[in-house]
């Protein structure tokens, strides 16, 4: 519990009143690297793309697949960053995905919509998270 205490920060509301708050920053570096180490537990080699420099997060390579994650918790990514990853031009052995990690609850993945879209189930390593139950398709 004493790891999380850092995640906190303190802020005044409106009344001038200080209280905790959630550090988002650290909450999203917690859900990327949770992610990164549930694709490689699999054999994905990752990358981070810190302070969201890019339109995705994680940059993910297997022996036969890519896979390239954007990182949300609690909520899917608005339409119009959607749209963004929906126009990304990608090989048809890259597989895009959202990841949502919603507090104290299993991540959740589905992919983005767009050409070259290849169940989850048959994509090696994806489809191990999603029959161990560490994952759940959206």
């Amino acid at each position: 519990m004493a790891g999380r205490i850092k995640d906190k920060c303190v802020i005044p509301n409106r009344h001038g009143v200080f209280g905790v708050g959630v550090n988002t920053k650290a909450k999203g570096n917690r859900i990327e690297h949770e992610a990164m180490r549930l694709l490689e537990s699999v054999g994905f080699k990752c990358c981070r793309s810190a302070a969201s420099l890019g339109e995705w997060d994680i940059v993910g390579i297997g022996a036969e697949w890519f896979v390239v994650v954007q990182c949300k918790a609690n909520r899917w990514p608005p339409k119009p960053e959607r749209i963004l990853l929906e126009k990304f031009n990608n090989p048809s052995n890259c597989v895009k995905l959202e990841w949502r990690r919603d507090d104290r609850k299993k991540p959740r993945v589905r992919q983005c919509s767009g050409k070259n879209k290849t169940p989850l189930g048959e994509i090696d390593g994806l489809n191990k998270l999603l029959n161990e139950g560490r994952i759940h398709e959206s």
